[in-house]
């Protein structure tokens, strides 16, 4: 039985990464990939109920026996919204929006 596999996307992001790493002296932000590996269950409770997704070897994603291509597809079949997948699975953390500061004007027009 065999419980490790080698990812050949990960291995080749992080040949990229260090390549990066030895020309520049800096290391990169992080690629977007948030794609679990195959066989990763993502549990997710949503208004007290708990779903459980299954990423499969090809790229998709098991739920409730049906294959996806995304997880927000999955998010939305749960929530019946719009979601980033990788958000609402816990992959990905929320943005911090910057805001900028108000300034209002006191007084007069």
């Amino acid at each position: 039985m065999e419980f490790r596999k080698v990812d050949a996307n990960l291995l080749d992001r992080n040949q990229r990464r260090i390549e990066s790493l030895v020309e520049t002296g800096k290391v990169k932000k992080r690629d977007r990939d948030y794609r679990p590996a195959a066989g990763t269950a993502l549990v997710r409770e949503y208004k007290g109920v708990e779903y459980r997704v299954i990423a499969t070897a090809d790229g998709q994603y098991d739920f409730q026996g049906r294959m996806y291509p995304s997880l927000s597809m999955i998010a939305r079949e749960i929530t019946g919204m719009r979601w980033s997948g990788p958000l609402f699975f816990g992959l990905k953390p929320p943005s911090t929006a910057k805001t900028k500061p108000t300034t209002k004007k006191r007084g007069g027009r």
